[in-house]
């Protein structure tokens, strides 16, 4: 598995245009073995059909094509912060036809008002959108120089009459689908007038000089997830470097939590009780438990939850073991003639898994099914392992984005059996 590399969005277009260079990662050894549809590895250089026989549909963008909330709805945003959408409608992968609204908000970060443009859609009864900040037109603004912005409908457990915006603070997860959101606000959309959700009653400042961003912490992944918990994550009983949380509930109390101790930012809302499911640190890795009341241990693994394991929603891969496993339901499966990954996604079913490797001079896209069975494509630039933006549209099609070189990106739509 890659060590995450990092994208500073106030240079993006550098960054892009040099990230087109593939990360050489040989595999341990040289796997000998008659070629099959999963392919074949012979002095660490992975060999298949060619990628480009899938017939991907493409559309060229600037920047990266996201996944909105909308399944079949995709963002692409500059550094100036202007949005554009685009739909795959099955068969065509092109610009966003419908209405495209606009609304300005100017939330308040450590005192200081940050000016955002928010251009959103409505459809299918959803709304969805985004906006991005960066100083670089805004040199007044010392304290943050990058601040991303999601409108998104907010469960209803949180009992809010708006829409709620969730700003992103880490230009690291520019491109990640999971984003690690640290403000927190109720907005009408109808004048853009912000309110807070949770409580910042003691919250103090980290060595920045800025409020402690691992004060309540909201993800993608969670809010996915929760029915009956209005929970947040919190890190405010621990130092700016912590990587033990503890899980608050709003609708219970802010001033003493749930439970505590969590490791990471990894929280589900179970589906089987509505309590928790999150990972625990143990001396040789992680664990996961559900919580309800108390902690129930559920699966241990073994290693450096950065070096060797890769996340997906509620899904793991271990690079060791060639495993994945759904953290939610502890369900697992081991891929055949897979090693180290980049990225991977899964469908709406869980039959089929879209995963990203790099090999020496050359990378891979495999898609596993449940069972394991391994089906291998090969290319020269199929993904770029900065953009991590791997996801299904669907039960049966894939998007994934490569940068060109000029620092454009192409972002493929592929059907797959």
């Amino acid at each position: 598995m890659k060590t995450a590399h990092k994208i500073l969005i106030p240079t993006l277009s550098v960054l892009l245009a040099g990230a087109i260079a593939l990360v050489a990662l040989t595999l341990n050894g040289t796997l000998k073995r008659k070629p099959g549809p999963e392919g074949e590895v012979v002095d660490g250089v992975y060999t298949s059909v060619d990628f480009a026989q899938l017939n991907p549909v493409s559309v060229q963008s600037k920047f990266p094509c996201m996944q909105t909330d909308i399944e079949n709805i995709f963002y692409s945003i500059d550094r100036s912060g202007n949005v554009s959408f685009y739909e795959y409608d099955g068969e065509n992968f092109d610009l966003y036809k419908g209405p495209v609204y606009a609304l300005n908000v100017y939330p308040e970060l450590t005192y200081n008002k940050i000016p955002i443009k928010i251009s959103y859609i409505v459809k299918d009864g959803k709304t969805t959108g985004y906006g991005l900040f960066t100083n670089a037109a805004n040199a007044g603004v010392n304290l943050y120089t990058y601040v991303f912005a999601k409108l998104t409908d907010a469960p209803e457990v949180y009992g809010i009459n708006g829409k709620m915006l969730l700003l992103s603070l880490d230009p690291n997860e520019a491109y990640k689908s999971d984003k690690t959101y640290v403000e927190i606000f109720n907005v009408d959309i109808t004048n853009g007038g912000l309110s807070r959700i949770f409580s910042q009653r003691d919250r103090g400042a980290d060595k920045t000089g800025r409020f402690a961003d691992r004060w309540h912490i909201l993800t993608d992944g969670f809010l996915k997830s929760c029915e009956k918990k209005a929970a947040v994550i919190s890190g405010r009983l621990y130092n700016e470097e912590t990587e033990v949380y503890d899980i608050y509930d709003l609708n219970r109390s802010m001033n003493r939590p749930e439970t505590t101790g969590m490791y990471g930012t990894f929280l589900r809302e179970n589906p089987k009780d509505n309590g928790y499911i999150y990972l625990k640190k143990t001396v040789q890795g992680f664990k996961t438990v559900s919580y309800l009341g108390q902690e129930t241990e559920l699966i241990r693994f073994d290693g450096d939850i950065d070096k060797d394991y890769v996340f997906s929603g509620n899904w793991i891969y271990s690079a060791k073991e060639h495993k994945f496993t759904n953290l939610v339901t502890s369900k697992s499966f081991v891929a055949k003639n897979i090693e180290a990954i980049d990225m991977f996604a899964v469908n709406s079913d869980a039959s089929k898994f879209a995963v990203a490797a790099t090999y020496k001079g050359g990378q891979a896209f495999f898609i596993v099914d449940k069972e394991g069975k391994v089906q291998g494509y090969s290319g020269e630039n199929i993904f770029n392992s900065n953009v991590e933006n791997i996801c299904f549209i669907g039960k049966d099609a894939v998007m994934i984005t490569t940068v060109n070189n000029d620092g454009s990106c192409t972002n493929n739509v592929v059907k797959v059996k």
